[in-house]
């Protein structure tokens, strides 16, 4: 005992009396994580396309690990085994992270293994460079190799062994892990913690369904009796949408166009106008919006009950609507950002046509459509302040 207290005396405290080899696996040596770019960041970070060397990493972290704290010339060897590097990337709620996971084994010189770890770390990757993703995993990488340090003497065998040595567990000064960075405090839920957006402006375009339900009524003098048709559709068509959305709020302009026959009648529906409401982030992935919209209508009602050439009466009417929709706005690109909207609307005007005389009349209801919208939206502060 009193030999090890001069050991360690003599080399300031800090080294184990014991010498660590590192022996990498293959696998390990030559892991490496391909970043291949994506525009807007959709499905991978947004970064250039570059490789990064995390077996290289992961080497050199824990042959620094071994040299700052064991002894090359001490008798007692163990062997420092990293068995496998396993890289890969992931989307939190600040952004993309790039992680690692180390699989690692020390085995004394009988080949026992005394102790087993298993290290995860990430770091954010930040910017659009090449170095911005392996510089991601740097980090991931240091803070995968400060878990080891800090956990080392924590399996049996190593406790042991360490006591046979005459090391009392923390003896030896040691740096302590590096501690994921939480996430700010939230309100709420951990999932949905409301709060306002930032100021873009974006446009969205996409295909729309809408239900159109319709009366039509033939007050002919030649029919015996009044003849009524009742009937309920979908009519496909498209949305044009070109907005702002800033803190809690939103104001876009809106434009769209849906068609659809049957039963020898057929229907245009035209309509452009404005729309305001709250517009509020879930999270970093998801906005919710509603609101309301005041817009100008073009119905367009064509019948073939007359004859081989249909008959077209366009009314034309301002009506107001309700909007509600669920925004996925995945939190990463730099110059803009990508999102895809599902957005419902209930049309609160109804809309009535009559031809040939007032003896033909057409009376459209209420009705609920449905867009589903991919959008590009760009941050105005960002571009205010390059």
């Amino acid at each position: 005992m009193f030999a090890v207290v001069l050991l360690l005396a003599a080399s300031g405290g800090a080294h184990y009396p014991i010498a660590l080899d590192l022996q990498p696996s293959s696998q390990a040596r030559a892991a490496t994580y391909t970043h291949q770019q994506a525009p807007g960041g959709l499905f991978a970070p947004p970064a250039e396309s570059t490789v990064a060397f995390v077996g290289k990493q992961a080497v050199d972290a824990y042959a620094s690990f071994v040299s700052q704290l064991f002894q090359p010339a001490a008798k007692q060897q163990l062997a420092l085994d990293l068995l496998s590097v396993t890289p890969s990337v992931e989307l939190k709620n600040d952004g993309w992270h790039a992680v690692v996971q180390h699989k690692l084994e020390v085995r004394d010189a009988s080949d026992a293994v005394l102790g087993s770890w298993t290290v995860e770390g990430r770091g954010i990757i930040a910017g659009l460079g090449e170095a911005a993703v392996p510089a991601a995993f740097q980090a991931a990488t240091v803070m995968a190799e400060r878990q080891l340090e800090a956990q080392f003497e924590d399996p049996p065998g190593v406790t042991r062994l360490l006591a046979s040595l005459g090391v009392e567990k923390g003896a030896i000064a040691r740096r302590p892990a590096v501690a994921e960075a939480p996430p700010p405090p939230r309100p709420g839920s951990p999932f949905i913690h409301p709060e306002r957006r930032e100021l873009a402006v974006y446009v969205d375009a996409g295909g729309r369904v809408s239900n159109l339900g319709y009366t039509t009524t033939d007050h002919s003098a030649f029919q015996s009796q009044q003849n009524v048709l009742d009937d309920s559709r979908f009519i496909a068509g498209g949305d044009v949408r070109l907005g702002i959305a800033g803190g809690w709020y939103f104001l876009q302009g809106g434009f769209s166009s849906g068609s659809g026959g049957g039963n020898f009648v057929a229907h245009a529906l035209t309509a452009f106008g404005v729309d305001a409401g709250v517009r509020v982030k879930l999270n970093s992935g998801f906005e919710l919006a509603g609101g309301a919209g005041l817009y100008a209508a073009r119905l367009s009602v064509s019948t073939y009950d007359f004859g081989p050439k249909p008959v077209t009466q366009v009314t034309s009417q301002v009506y107001p609507d309700l909007l509600a929709a669920l925004y996925m706005t995945p939190p990463f690109g730099q110059h803009f950002h990508l999102h895809v909207a599902l957005e419902g609307r209930y049309r609160l005007g109804t809309m009535d046509s009559s031809y040939v005389n007032n003896t033909y009349h057409d009376h459209v209801n209420t009705g609920f459509s449905a867009a589903l919208l991919l959008g590009v939206e760009v941050p105005l502060l960002q571009w205010a302040n390059k």
